[in-house]
Formats: C-alpha cells, sequence, structure tokens
C-alpha cells in the first residue's frame, strides 16, 4: 500500500475496500497469532503507513467512508483520562489554597475558585499537548502541521454542526431553566444548584460510558464489524443503567442527607432534595439516551 500511494497507482472503490478489508484480516490474523506483545511492535510499523493511506484516500480520491474507517481505529482514551484526572487533581489542591488563601496566596473567595479552575484546565491542557508535540501518543503534530487549510476547517464545521447545534440546545435549556428557578426567589436558585450539582457527580461517569460506546462504534465500524457495534452498544446501555439506576435509589432514599451537606438553611435544602428527587426518577431515561445518543453521533 506505501508503495501503490507514493506511485499515485489508483484501484476501483471495490477493490480498494477488498484490499483493505485483506490487509486488515491478515493483520490480525497474525498479532493474535502471536500474542499484544507482536501488535504492540507491529502497530508502530503499520500505522503511519495506514494513516498515510488513509489522507491519500480522504483527501486525493475523495474515498471518504474508507479513509473515515481507517482513522477510527487509532482511538487512545488513556491519554485523555490521564489529562482528565491531571486536571482535576489540580483544581482540588488550588480551590481550598485560592478561597481561604495558604502561604503567599491571599484569599481570593469566589474568584480564587474561578482562577484555580482556569490554571488546572490550563495543566491539563499542556500534559495533552505535550503529548502531541512530542509524538508519545498515536498521534504527533510538528511543525509543518500548523497551516491553515481551508478546505479542511470548513468539513470540520460541516460536519460538526449538528454535534454543536445539539450541545446549543442543551445549553439554552439549562440557562431557560435557571430563568424559570429564578423567579421563586435565591432558595430556590441555591436549592437547584445544590441538587444539580450533586446530580452531575453520578452523569459524568455515565458520559464516560456513553463516550466509551461512541468510540467502540466508530472502531468496530472502521473495522466493518457493524454486530461488534451494535453488541458495543447495548452492552454500554445496560452498564449504564445499572450504575444509574443504583445512584438514582441512592439519591431517593439519602437525598435530605446528601443536600445537608452544603446548606443548613431547611428551605435551600428542600428545594435541594425535591430536584434531586425528582431527576432521580428518571435517570433510567438517561442512562439510555446518553448511550444510544452518542453512538448515533
Amino acid at each position: 500500500i506505501r508503495r501503490r500511494v507514493d506511485a499515485k497507482r489508483e484501484l476501483p472503490a471495490e477493490s480498494e475496500w477488498r484490499e483493505w478489508a485483506n490487509l486488515v484480516a491478515r493483520y490480525e490474523h497474525g498479532v493474535e497469532s502471536a500474542g499484544e506483545d507482536l501488535r504492540r511492535l507491529a502497530f508502530v510499523k503499520v500505522y503511519p503507513d495506514a494513516c498515510g493511506f488513509a489522507v491519500w484516500l480522504f483527501n486525493e480520491r475523495k474515498q471518504r467512508p474508507l479513509g473515515n474507517a481507517i482513522f477510527r481505529g487509532a482511538g487512545d482514551g488513556t491519554i485523555t483520562m490521564r489529562a482528565f484526572c491531571i486536571a482535576n487533581g489540580t483544581n482540588l489542591l488550588l480551590v481550598p489554597c485560592f478561597v481561604h488563601g495558604f502561604l503567599a496566596v491571599p484569599a481570593l473567595g469566589v474568584t480564587g475558585a474561578a482562577c484555580a479552575t482556569t490554571v488546572s484546565r490550563g495543566v491539563g491542557a499542556l500534559y495533552t499537548l505535550s503529548h502531541l508535540w512530542r509524538g508519545i501518543g498515536r498521534v504527533k503534530v510538528e511543525r509543518h502541521h500548523w497551516t491553515l487549510d481551508p478546505g479542511v476547517m470548513w468539513r470540520m464545521l460541516r460536519l460538526s454542526f449538528s454535534g454543536t447545534f445539539q450541545v446549543f440546545i442543551g445549553t439554552a435549556s439549562w440557562i431557560g431553566m435557571f430563568r424559570i428557578v429564578s423567579a421563586f426567589g435565591s432558595q430556590a436558585v441555591a436549592g437547584y444548584t445544590i441538587g444539580m450539582r450533586i446530580i452531575l457527580f453520578a452523569l459524568l461517569p455515565a458520559f464516560g460510558l456513553a463516550n466509551a460506546a461512541a468510540t467502540m462504534v466508530g472502531q468496530s465500524l472502521g473495522a466493518q464489524k457493524p454486530d461488534r457495534a451494535d453488541k458495543a452498544v447495548w452492552l454500554a446501555a445496560f452498564y449504564n443503567t445499572g450504575f444509574l439506576g443504583l445512584m438514582g435509589a441512592l439519591y431517593l432514599a439519602f437525598a435530605p442527607v446528601l443536600t445537608g451537606w452544603f446548606s443548613a438553611d431547611p428551605g435551600v435544602q428542600a428545594y435541594a432534595t425535591a430536584c434531586l428527587r425528582t431527576v432521580a426518577c428518571g435517570f433510567l431515561f438517561y442512562a439510555f439516551g446518553m448511550v444510544l445518543s452518542q453512538s448515533f453521533n
């Protein structure tokens, strides 16, 4: 394939698909027969040529479905997970220092919480960028990549429109809910905020599981294994249902205790408890909805 790409020697689209499928089958058979050690050694040799082949198909040959299928197999969630842990761990350490003051850091109150969040997110971003610059992961960004490509930028905007619009609808609905709740006074706003923060504690791991299912779908379809994609979706949906079902039961049972950790005001606590219990009743629907919508995307 490398020699053919260098020579710009094209095949009919059907033959292109067949050759790639045969190559993937031979590669998987070879690494499965010799174990994970060979897979790790072979990947670094095969991956650059596979990416070059995908770029050629996508940009020059306009064989975008096959190019996408090859790209889908390159996901690496471990770097993202480590960056997320580093950013949030940094945030946990900095928030008390910036809010209450520690050593040479003055007490900044609410402003300190914002500063700590900004710094911690910057640390996580720098960690991720360092992997891209040094090529530690599967993708390496070099100086010659920093060029404007209007064609690619337009394709990204066009492809991301539906996903962006989905996020916009969700964000707008949250803003609308706050506007409605604010009409009932400061206690209602405080209770609603506390309740939703506790709910997010359960929803964020569920979002992670939904994203994992979406990655499995992309990789399975890229490997031309739709049955495996289907199985991954339903398995993740049932796992998510079990997790959020358990969290919903705990929230229903212990809502007053949980909300009491954040406010001793009886009015605020009553609103927070009602919010927590009401939303927890819909956790089973959340579980399936998250996984299925991410997988469709």
